[in-house]
């Protein structure tokens, strides 16, 4: 078995080629460029959490893909050692919080001010992520294709 030379002079010639690819393949280029190009919001989110009281919500901030689906989830992550179960508090705020106890008192409880540390690096970084997103693909394809040649390599 010899190597792939592949030759692109448009947009048709690809989406042929990527159409040929089986539907794991095409999620596993689909999601390595996702990773790069959501990198930006990721680190923007987590310089925007300063304070050893965010410490786990910032450990917790990245991505999971999902299953089986060319899709990217970016957030708090809320398994493992991940902790971070509350960051949709501290990105938004709360209202006046109280509890009545067994006895009939009122118990104020407080409120939590939002930073908007998601919001904020959504926004700044949009642009990035839209202009990067494609060559991300480009060059995971590229990728792609030199595991295809090696894993070809090795079997002959």
């Amino acid at each position: 078995m010899g190597k792939i030379d592949i030759e692109i002079f448009g947009i048709k010639e690809l989406d042929e080629l990527f159409n040929e690819l089986q539907r794991s393949s095409k999620r596993s280029i689909f999601i390595s460029a996702f990773r790069k190009a959501a990198k930006p919001i990721i680190q923007s989110a987590k310089s925007n959490l300063s304070g050893s009281q965010f410490k786990k919500i910032r450990k917790s901030l990245g991505v999971k893909p999902e299953r089986y689906k060319p899709i990217l989830k970016m957030g708090a992550r809320r398994w493992g050692n991940f902790k971070g179960n509350l960051a949709h508090i501290f990105n938004d705020s709360t209202k006046e919080r109280r509890y009545i106890s067994v006895r009939k008192f009122v118990h104020k409880t407080g409120r939590i001010k939002g930073n908007s540390f998601w919001d904020r690096s959504i926004d700044s970084n949009k642009d990035k992520v839209e202009n990067t997103i494609e060559h991300q693909v480009f060059e995971s394809f590229e990728r792609y294709i030199v595991r295809a040649n090696q894993r070809r390599k090795t079997k002959s």
